[in-house]
């Protein structure tokens, strides 16, 4: 019997249950997990985990009788499983960038398919009455929930007001990176080829994403916004039925580590402490393993020591192995991450961006609008200053969070700070010294400096403690001042317990910098920085006052800047100390340069990573900043091992070349040239080392000088050419054997013209001269597959003796080498980086002032060329890998359809050859395709398949098949 003939013989009765259990939220998780193993070809599809776990849905969704219950789960799968594998088909034929983007999708959530039995006897463990019980619970916990995150608290520093979410959050924008291709840290600092997206496309597309951000880039609030949007009644709720669980990772951490809490046992006792509100047995471990429920992991960077976020990864791991179906959302800052990431093939890798000057406008006049203490009339006007004023400190400001003080700022001195350290001592200021006696806080017996001493001790007992992570009770906060105090400000203990007192009772309600956060178990009050920033500022501020001179402040930073730690801690004392003491930054990078001599080779690159990330914040002389980057190139050059396939971990030599690639993207121009002059000079020395290694690593350092360029942002020649005929005495006849031993160093040679085409095909397969590969790179790491550089030389490198030049011998040669293939065989992986659209691509506007002279430029470049034709070899393969980049480019989503819009493309030797690829972009038959083709000495086979891909008939990259 036929899957349609059974579905008919269904009784109206059971129909009727049928479809409604169909519109639940768990039937549609179920239904994407089915999707998604037919779409990746799971065996375990065929081996009866998925019915059985659907079948035990519906007998406890709908009460069914397990004999027809198992009947119709079969049913349903087999359904799903046949439409999904007939969708793609159809999609594979219709549309292949798509279809590519679907099965990728698909393997990225192939883990919501793992488990289905294991989860089937979860769900027979439970009788209609739990059900029941839980789809009461869930109502009422999103109604709680949903009240409870509709209020944000702005940064007002004299008052704790709320207001609605909406009223001052702006929607933020993902920039989704691929960390399955290249080394995750490359990607951080200079993602390739993104793709941003919105908060509802974040949640929609993404079964398990991991979102990144820097510090005060708004992840708590994202966290915050997420549990309102999907708690939200269902009426206004995109996400009908999802139910979101926000967990503070470094609570549940605490208890996980001291009372052993699992995570459901942790969200089931938070529901208890935050909401009042129990759960039903097994209620929350039902909805994870349905999908129905969506885990929030907030703030993974919070665990401050490596190792215990290692251990929180291993935890959150395990947790999404054991409920699959869950999708989950994690939070933690950029910097540290890639020590210890989450698996990239589970978890996809979002960047939350800063704000664009739109997103500014937006939140400066949502920000001003609530400031009751401005009349009306002056708040645009007001808004309007501030924006224009702002842009002073643009990198600032892009930072929400450091927006919002900014705004706070603007208001009370109509001026805006020109950097990171003078803002917060500007902020710092205005909670000490700008009391508002309006409120009747007065300041008769506490001293300011006190003050802010006080803040300093409370941030250094709690900053790196993980057992005062969630803050200190009052009692031990008083003791903590009063005995900084005993003896210098007060003669007696109980005077400066007092005026510890009266400093915290000042503090309340200011949800500021210090703040009160309720009450611990014993009844005290428990105070707490109101954000992770301000505690290692004014950690910071306590570690300089404690160690005065530059030598004792390292050895208090080194060792945690050596295992990675406290690097925003570090940032800021060193900084503080420089502005005191304007010789501090030139002894540290001593300090910095002598303790990598006595290390070990992966402390003294963290050493060095931190001297380079910060040179344009520290300012060292030039001589600290030339012997920095010569001891990160030595670094890089020893460094054992070679490179490694992107997407695997990163190998001592890519997190080397890590070094190079700060120190030649600084913000601070002059800097830059230094570091960029310093690697040049050094890198021509080193290619007479003795060592074939450090001198071919020299080689692809100096290839690399178009990169340098690019990281600075200076036109291209500006920092000089490399002299390579100069240099050709020092390495002699090695370049021979540096090139057969290694592909990289042959391409490297080939695009500087160190080696001729002929030499490249010889030395290296055709299949690597058709990929995109992870390359040496400090700007692009991804290369091109090489053929495309032949390419672009081929297309532009032409005139009176185009015929005999390098360019068109070169594509001669790989003409031939294609020609001992039966027909054109991409691989897959084939991709241009390198943007060869921008240069063959010509469009403008129908009466634009451009338009003659992009006729006469179309005119021109249709013209016969005047001088011998190209050969069919050279004609052949750049018909073919000009024809890959149009598929795989998607050429006709460049080109616009529309009438108002002239195109051509400029095509240089094959120009004759425009309808062909013109055929194939517009889908439409050109007729001059195949007189265009007879232009050229093609073979008949060659004929025969380029007029079957201009017809859309064939393609030249190989692509996978449903």
């Amino acid at each position: 019997m036929s899957i349609l003939s059974e579905l008919e013989s269904v009784s109206p009765d059971d129909s009727l249950l049928i479809g409604r259990f169909l519109r639940t939220p768990e039937f549609r998780s179920f239904a994407r997990s089915i999707a998604v193993a037919s779409m990746v070809r799971d065996p375990d599809l065929q081996h009866g985990g998925f019915v059985e776990k659907l079948s035990a849905l519906l007998v406890l969704a709908e009460s069914l009788p397990r004999e027809p219950a198992n009947r119709y789960a079969r049913l349903l799968v087999e359904t799903i499983s046949t439409g999904s594998r007939e969708a793609l088909t159809i999609l594979s034929n219709k549309d292949s960038a798509e279809y590519e983007l679907v099965l990728r999708q698909a393997e990225a959530e192939h883990g919501r398919t793992l488990g289905a039995r294991e989860h089937s006897q979860i769900l027979n463990q439970m009788d209609s009455h739990q059900y029941a019980a839980t789809l009461e619970f869930v109502d009422e916990y999103c109604r709680i929930a949903y009240a409870a995150s509709g209020e944000l608290v702005p940064a007002y520093f004299d008052t704790q007001r709320r207001v609605p979410i909406g009223a001052l959050h702006v929607a933020p924008t993902f920039a989704m990176i691929d960390s399955t291709s290249q080394p995750l840290w490359s990607q951080l600092r200079s993602p390739t080829d993104t793709e941003t997206t919105d908060l509802p496309g974040l949640i929609g597309r993404s079964y398990r994403v991991v979102v990144l951000g820097d510090p005060g880039a708004g992840k708590s609030t994202l966290a915050q916004r997420i549990l309102h949007d999907l708690t939200a009644p269902l009426d206004d709720n995109a996400a009908i039925g999802r139910v979101p669980f926000v967990v503070t990772l470094r609570r549940y951490d605490e208890k996980k580590r001291h009372r052993g809490y699992s995570l459901i046992q942790y969200i089931e006792a938070s529901l208890n402490e935050n909401f009042h509100l129990s759960a039903p047995a097994g209620a929350i471990e039902y909805l994870f393993t349905t999908g129905r429920a969506i885990a929030v992991l907030d703030g993974l960077d919070e665990l401050l020591e490596t190792h215990l976020r290692r251990e929180m990864v291993e935890a959150v791991e395990n947790f999404g192995q054991k409920y699959s179906s869950a999708e989950m959302i994690v939070t933690s800052r950029k910097i540290g991450y890639p020590e210890a990431p989450l698996k990239t093939d589970v978890f996809k890798v979002a960047v939350l961006e800063e704000f664009d000057e739109y997103n500014v406008a937006e939140y400066a006049q949502k920000w001003f609008r609530l400031d009751d203490r401005l009349p009306r009339s002056e708040r645009a006007r007001i808004t309007a200053a501030f924006i224009e004023e702002s842009e002073s400190v643009a990198d600032i400001r892009s930072n929400p969070l450091m927006l919002g003080l900014l705004c706070n700022v603007y208001r009370g001195e109509r001026s805006i700070p020109r950097n990171r350290a003078e803002l917060y001592d500007q902020c710092a200021r205005m909670l000490f010294e700008k009391w508002d006696a309006s409120r009747g806080i007065g300041t008769a017996n506490i001293l300011r400096s006190d003050a802010r001493a006080a803040l300093q001790v409370a941030a250094a007992s709690m900053f790196g403690a993980s057992s005062r992570a969630e803050g200190l009770a009052e009692n031990e906060l008083v003791t903590l001042i009063a005995d900084s105090w005993h003896g210098s400000r007060y003669e007696s203990q109980e005077e400066a317990r007092d005026a510890a007192r009266s400093l915290l009772a000042s503090w309340r309600g200011r949800a500021w910098v210090l703040t009160d956060v309720g009450l611990d178990v014993r009844g005290d009050s428990r105070y707490k920085f109101a954000h992770q920033t301000f505690l290692e500022y004014f950690a910071a501020e306590h570690i300089v006052r404690c160690n005065p001179t530059p030598d004792e402040l390292w050895a208090v930073l080194e060792p945690h800047i050596a295992r990675t730690e406290w690097e925003i801690v570090a940032q800021l004392a060193v900084q503080m100390s420089a502005q005191h003491n304007s010789r501090a930054a030139d002894r540290i990078y001593d300090l910095v340069l002598t303790a990598c001599h006595k290390t070990g080779r992966q402390e003294a690159h963290a050493l060095l990573r931190f001297a380079l990330e910060y040179c344009d914040v520290f300012l060292p002389s030039l001589d600290r900043v030339r012997r920095t980057v010569a001891a990160a190139l030595d670094i890089y050059l020893a460094a054992p091992g070679t490179t490694v396939p992107a997407g695997s971990e990163s190998s001592p030599v890519d997190d080397s070349l890590q070094l190079l690639k700060i120190a030649a993207g600084l913000r601070e121009e002059r800097i830059s040239r230094v570091a960029i002059e310093e690697i040049s000079v050094r890198c021509t020395q080193r290619l007479a080392a003795a060592e074939d290694r450090v001198a071919r690593r020299a080689l692809l350092v100096l290839g690399s000088r178009r990169e340098f360029e690019s990281l600075l942002e200076v036109e291209p020649g500006s920092l000089g050419e490399v002299d390579w005929h100069a240099l050709k005495p020092v390495w002699g006849d090695r370049l021979v054997t540096w090139v057969r031993s290694s592909e990289e160093v042959a391409l490297t040679a080939y695009e500087n013209r160190l080696i001729n085409g002929r030499s490249v095909t010889e030395l290296v397969p055709l299949s690597a001269l058709l990929e995109a590969a992870p390359r040496f790179g400090l700007k692009f790491p991804w290369r091109s597959p090489a053929v495309i550089l032949f390419l672009r030389r081929y297309l532009t490198e032409f005139g009176p003796a185009w015929p005999s030049n390098n360019a068109a011998r070169d594509m001669h040669q790989l003409g031939t080498t294609f020609g001992l293939l039966r027909s054109p065989f991409i691989p897959p992986s084939f991709h241009d980086h390198s943007g060869t659209s921008d240069l063959v691509i010509r469009q403008c506007t129908l009466g634009s002032p451009d338009w003659d002279e992009f006729v006469a430029l179309r005119d021109q470049a249709r013209q016969a060329i005047p001088f011998p034709a190209p050969t069919g070899p050279a004609a052949y393969s750049a018909a073919v890998i000009l024809g890959s980049i149009i598929e795989t480019e998607r050429w006709d989503r460049k080109l616009s359809a529309s009438p108002d819009v002239g195109s051509f493309l400029q095509l240089g030797p094959v120009q004759a050859l425009e309808p062909l690829f013109v055929s194939r972009i517009s889908n439409v038959a050109v007729r001059h395709v195949d007189r265009a083709l007879r232009q050229f000495p093609f073979t008949t086979d060659q004929h025969r398949i380029l007029a079957a891909w201009a017809a859309g008939d064939f393609d030249f990259v190989v692509r996978r098949r449903a």
